[in-house]
């Protein structure tokens, strides 16, 4: 009797495990993004947490200036997906961030990583702008407003909102 108990047990857990299981691909809202409705070139992208991409704006003080960095992937991958990869970094002066400010984007650089050893990288800032949506002690959301950088005769575009966290070094 105890041998039938061991294997009905064995069973009901088996079961269990496999009827819990959920799929990224039926999530109602898959890889919505930390307030996200950013685009690369036309495509929808947002922060992959669980790739451990993160997104942050880091104030380090008037003289050092902040830093706008962020990691974001196609919307439409899978979380674990780790090409292709937008990485940003801009810098701005530092300050006090206020809702409808245009920031004064002192150097930026973002790479597009398509494979492993296969990264193009953006330095020149042909046109657009970034804008404060939303600001609080803790998120900013930023709006990139068809922001264009170039590679020699390639173009990147980056385009919507984006949330931050907010870090401030005093």
């Amino acid at each position: 009797m105890k041998k039938y108990l061991n294997i009905f047990v064995a069973v009901l857990l088996s079961a269990i495990t496999v009827s819990l299981v959920s799929c990224s691909k039926d999530d109602d809202e898959p890889n919505s993004g930390n307030g996200s409705s950013f685009t690369v070139n036309g495509e929808s992208y947002s922060i992959h947490k669980l790739s451990g991409a993160t997104s942050t704006i880091m104030d380090y003080g008037t003289s050092l200036g902040s830093v706008i960095d962020a990691e974001v992937y196609p919307t439409k991958s899978d979380e674990t997906d780790i090409y292709p990869q937008v990485t940003i970094s801009i810098e701005i002066p530092s300050g006090n961030l206020s809702k409808g400010q245009t920031l004064t984007i002192t150097k930026g650089t973002v790479q597009m990583r398509t494979d492993f050893m296969e990264t193009t990288i953006y330095k020149e800032i042909q046109s657009g702008k970034i804008t404060v949506s939303e600001v609080s002690a803790t998120t900013v959301i930023l709006n990139f407003e068809n922001l264009k950088m170039v590679n020699g005769s390639q173009t990147l575009t980056l385009d919507g909102k984006l949330s931050f966290e907010y870090k401030k070094m005093n």
